[in-house]
């Protein structure tokens, strides 16, 4: 990851409070398989 990169999580029902965190563009992954971003974000 590099510094510019930022990763943000939680519940879905706190996704529209996160995501004023985020900036433009994004990319919001939902489910299970975001469970994986410590293993292949490194």
């Amino acid at each position: 990851m590099t510094p510019e990169k930022k990763v943000f999580t939680g519940d879905l029902s706190r996704l529209a409070q996160i995501a004023t965190q985020a900036e433009s563009p994004s990319l919001i992954i939902v489910g299970s398989v975001a469970t994986l971003h410590h293993t292949l974000g490194q």
